[in-house]
């Protein structure tokens, strides 16, 4: 997978400039999104699965940066914040979710379980 084109939907996603700070992400999304494309698309994926590359990385950096606490500093001393970050995660996660949703032909399905139950005698 182009890591320039997964980059540049990333940024442009994400709206920034300078991918820097967010490499290991986007290294990251590419691996898993790899893993996960059929083998007859792995040469050349289609945009669709560049885009869902570049909102797992969003989704991967969002988790990250909502994980931990804020220390707030006053004249009293510090106090530790608890983030409400839910709708923050969820809006990742839904768009990380839309472009799956896109391009679910060209990727396999590892989350698919198909239980097969006989009936009683």
């Amino acid at each position: 997978m182009n890591f320039e084109k997964v980059k540049a939907a990333f940024l442009k996603l994400f709206q920034k400039k300078d991918a820097t700070p967010y490499i290991t992400y986007i290294k990251s999304s590419i691996s898993e999104t790899e893993n996960k494309i059929r083998p007859e698309f792995k040469e050349e994926p289609p945009d669709c699965v560049i885009l869902y590359a570049a909102a797992l990385a969003v989704l991967m950096y969002t988790n990250a940066n909502c994980a931990g606490d804020t220390a707030v500093c006053s004249e009293e001393g510090s106090v530790i914040l608890n983030k409400d970050t839910d709708n923050i995660r969820k809006s990742a996660a839904y768009f990380a979710d839309y472009y799956l949703s896109l391009c679910s032909k060209y990727l396999i399905d590892d989350k698919f379980i198909m239980i097969s139950t006989k009936g009683g005698a």
